[in-house]
């Protein structure tokens, strides 16, 4: 008998490589599929499974022989070691599974690449796919093994080393060694097979060690009076390629492969036996419908009742065909799942991918990590009466699925499970997050670019207003100090000709102190002795005067003047003490308070090297701020409270950590905790309107972080001193 499938004997899922690999590549390549073999194709069309040329085939038999030479496997490339005359057979020629039987007899090859009739790949027939397609029972039963075995078997003992096997396996032309314990008993202890070496290659195990230390697998035997069959049973459930053949003494007296039961095969007598069993179906098929005849007789009467079963089947059967859910029928056995029935549902997918998702959801009732959440579940459903959800993943033909099962109780220790494939709905609702996880993302960055936009265009308009400013001020300091230069130099001279003149006069009421009326009536009518005393005093006040105007001027051109590109190391104290002297006009006494009182304890020692001019600015808005703030609270005060406020601005210079710390806090107006940390936002302000920009600030921040990589923070609570803490590096990093 010949047990038959009516499968093709192709293998469409074959390994291919590019010629540029190595050689180490392909034997990873083989090791990690598991394969024997290696089709080369074109490099430009191997991503093209629809285009894929045919050049060379790599075999295990090949590495064994480069094994054998000591090649470095990286050192050289595919195509200079493949075979390139290939024995193929053409896609229709492989629907005749005797044509592929004769090729591997002819050309003694394991092997058979598919081709279309443009020479490209498109599968591979082996021994292996025969094997499983035909059956030959009755033709194997009536062989033994001792008929079919190779007799003259290549052995070395378990001290022979890795490279003398792969030497020994190039020189004989074999693809697997036995080895033995000694070379006259032949008592076999192991064999290492053609896939072994690439495992051993791919491994870079050293090839001086010994084979004994490599034999770990129990040895596989039959025996030489065994039949074909069992041994054809035993390569397949093992999954092996060759069979290691005894005595009753378990001497080694031959070896037996998956190729020679093929060639076992006698065609003739495959032949003759198919047309035999074809006659023996034919006279069964005539003595079957005979008997369905006589039995369509007997039965005739239930015909009115089949019927009506057959429709209401038929109905059940297109209503669940129709469904696109995975029904599983779940029985509770005590405290554990019992069996599980799959109900058929094709709909929408291919019957073998649908078989293989039922199948997989049955083991997980089973599995570790699963089987307790399924199991509580049902439990609920059966003892809750109701139906209960459930919604869980699954790793198909390497993708995962999402199911939503519904789980109602149909008996008392039973329930139908009815799973609906959710992944589409997953895959969009994760794409949807994304999605919005993108959008917020951009939405965040437009937001920070356009804050840095504003900030950009409030530096641009400042640094505009400033420069205007800086003009404008420092044409003004110019005009006024002109006119003040002809005054300063004309002081002294004016004073010396009033000294003089007045020595005349005390000269001539000395030599002459009776005058003539007039003189002595002009002299009462002007005050003389009151001039001279009061003269001098006016020029000493006009002197004073004009040196003020002087100072201010130098301080209104420091101010106005544009800052180098380059730091430049100041006296940071100067700087302040500039700020202090431009502001004190607003530090004054003023009708309803007293003058704002500037402490300074000056503690740094050392210069800082910055921008001057920013510096200035910065110092100029915090002191102003300082001062807004008092004039804040003595508003909002009442009589009684003014009388215990004494406004002052306290400005505390120290080192810390090669930065220059300066304080300036003010027992004004606190800031609220609120809105503390917005203070530094551009344009955020809590003056009224039109008596403030909020620009300054955000300026200052700018200007300390990003200009001088210095820091800048404010502090303000009730009860205390709102203090603006300044730190800059006494030394900017180029």
């Amino acid at each position: 008998m010949i047990g038959y499938e009516k499968r093709s004997v192709v293998n469409h899922h074959v390994l291919t490589a590019t010629p540029n690999i190595t050689v180490f590549e392909a034997l990873s390549l083989m090791s990690y599929n598991h394969s024997d073999y290696l089709f080369i194709v074109n490099q430009n069309q191997a991503s093209n499974a629809s285009a894929r040329k045919l050049i060379g085939i790599f075999t295990e038999r090949d590495l064994v022989q480069l094994a054998a030479n000591q090649t470095d496997l990286n050192s050289i490339t595919i195509d200079s070691v493949m075979n390139q005359k290939i024995v193929n057979i053409t896609e229709i020629e492989s629907q005749d599974i005797f044509i592929a039987l004769t090729k591997f007899r002819n050309h003694k090859i394991h092997h058979l690449p598919v081709v279309d009739n443009e020479n490209n790949l498109i599968g591979v027939i082996t021994p292996q796919t025969i094997r499983e397609i035909i059956q030959p029972l009755d033709l194997l039963r009536q062989k033994r093994v001792s008929e079919v075995m190779t007799p003259n078997v290549v052995s070395l003992t378990a001290n022979a080393s890795i490279l003398e096997l792969t030497q020994t396996m190039a020189q004989q032309q074999v693809c697997c060694v036995v080895i033995v314990e000694d070379t006259v008993a032949k008592i076999p202890l192991g064999i290492i097979t053609e896939h072994d070496i690439v495992e051993f290659c791919n491994q870079k195990l050293d090839l001086t060690t010994k084979v004994s230390t490599l034999i770990n697998k129990p040895l596989l035997q039959i025996k030489a009076f065994d039949s074909m069959w069992n041994a054809n049973q035993i390569m397949q459930t093992r999954q092996v390629q060759h069979l290691v053949v005894t005595d009753d003494k378990n001497y080694l007296v031959g070896l037996i492969t998956q190729t020679q039961i093929l060639e076992a095969i006698n065609y003739v007598e495959l032949l003759q036996t198919v047309e035999t069993l074809q006659d023996i179906v034919e006279e069964q098929t005539s003595e079957l419908n005979k008997l369905n005849k006589q039995l369509q007789r007997e039965v005739k009467h239930r015909k009115l009742y089949e019927a009506k079963l057959r429709s209401s089947e038929e109905q059940m059967r297109a209503l669940f065909e129709a469904m696109s859910d995975i029904i599983l029928i779940v029985n509770i056995d005590g405290a554990k799942v019992g069996a599980v029935q799959i109900l058929p549902t094709y709909y929408g997918y291919e019957e073998e991918f649908k078989i293989n998702l039922a199948a997989e959801m049955v083991e997980c009732f089973h599995k570790q990590q699963t089987a307790p959440l399924w199991l509580e579940k049902v439990s609920e459903a059966l003892r809750k009466k109701q139906i209960i959800n459930l919604d869980y993943s699954l790793e198909c033909d390497n993708s995962e699925r999402w199911f939503s099962a519904n789980i109602s109780p149909i008996a008392e220790n039973k329930v139908l499970w009815v799973a609906r494939d959710i992944s589409r709905h997953k895959y969009l609702e994760v794409a949807l997050q994304i999605s919005e996880t993108q959008e917020r993302q951009k939405a965040q960055q437009l937001e920070v670019a356009l804050t840095e936009l504003k900030r950009a265009e409030v530096k641009l308009i400042l640094d505009e207003k400033m420069a205007s400013l800086g003009r404008m001020v420092g044409g003004i300091a110019h005009e006024i100090n002109n006119p003040n230069n002809f005054i300063y130099a004309n002081i002294q001279p004016a004073n010396e000709y009033a000294q003089e003149l007045l020595n005349l006069v005390k000269s001539y009421q000395l030599h002459y102190p009776q005058p003539v009326p007039e003189i002595s009536q002009q002299q009462a009518a002007i005050d003389l002795e009151y001039i001279s005393q009061d003269f001098p005093k006016l020029l000493g006040s006009i002197q004073e005067g004009a040196e003020r105007i002087s100072k201010i001027v130098k301080l209104l051109q420091a101010f106005s003047s544009t800052d180098n590109p380059k730091y430049k190391k100041i006296n940071i104290h100067e700087s302040l003490d500039t700020v202090v002297q431009l502001l004190q006009h607003r530090l004054k006494s003023q009708s309803h308070r007293s003058s704002i009182q500037i402490i300074k304890e000056y503690n740094l020692k050392t210069s800082v090297e910055c921008y001057p001019g920013q510096i200035t600015q910065v110092f100029i808005s915090i002191i102003a701020n300082a001062i807004d703030a008092i004039e804040e609270k003595i508003k909002k005060s009442t009589n009684i409270e003014l009388q215990s406020i004494h406004p002052f601005i306290r400005i505390i210079t120290q080192l810390t950590n090669q930065h220059a710390v300066i304080r300036i806090s003010n027992n004004g107006a606190i800031i609220k905790s609120e809105i503390i940390s917005k203070i530094f936002d551009p344009f955020f302000t809590t003056k009224a309107p039109g008596q403030g920009t909020g620009l300054g600030l955000s300026i200052c921040y700018k200007i300390i972080s990003d200009a001088h990589h210095g820091q800048i923070s404010c502090h303000s609570a009730e009860g205390q001193d709102t203090e603006f803490v300044i730190s800059l590096p006494t030394q900017q990093r180029l």
